[in-house]
């Protein structure tokens, strides 16, 4: 199917039952959707990931609504087939002046079982970033997911997400 041909479909189902659970070849097809758009947020989409986690998690007890949200996610998604990741000339002078860092972040609470979402990205840089200059970064991995462990504060969670950055990073 078309990006359009999907989403003509989808709404059809939406307007036929909402808040009707889903069925379960519903249920697959969405699936398959979200594998699909899987592969590009792991490959070059970085800022489709934590769209991509939340619809996930929300798809096992998913209704109409969820097959709203996937369309329109569908819809995002092409709408920004064109956002690529770049890998920038970090003007390095000597292999030392190339640095790994990461940035990671979470939110409480925020899935429908209350679970966390955690998330980080890694990139190389050069060494001038480090005492405050602006550069570049050339991203080189990123994720974002539902965390591990239930996580009572927020400060818990993003202990949780920055542990896993720099395991990452490691």
């Amino acid at each position: 199917l078309s990006q359009g041909e999907f989403c003509e479909g989808l709404n059809q189902v939406i307007e036929d039952g909402k808040g009707k659970e889903l069925t379960e070849n519903e249920r697959h097809q969405c699936r398959a959707i979200l594998g699909a758009a899987q592969w590009r947020c792991y490959q070059t989409g970085p800022h489709h990931a934590a769209k991509l986690s939340h619809l996930q998690s929300l798809l096992p007890k998913g209704d109409r609504n969820t097959l709203k949200d996937i369309n329109k996610f569908v819809r995002e998604l092409y709408h920004l087939k064109d956002e690529k990741v770049t890998v920038y000339d970090l003007k390095a002078q000597y292999d030392e002046d190339i640095v790994a860092v990461g940035w990671s972040d979470a939110a409480l609470a925020n899935r429908v079982d209350l679970s966390s979402t955690g998330g980080y990205v890694i990139g190389f840089v050069n060494k001038k970033m480090l005492t405050g200059t602006q550069g570049p970064v050339s991203l080189v991995s990123w994720s974002t997911h539902k965390l591990r462990r239930v996580c009572r504060s927020s400060l818990a969670a993003e202990a949780q997400a920055l542990a896993e950055c720099e395991s990452e990073l490691f």
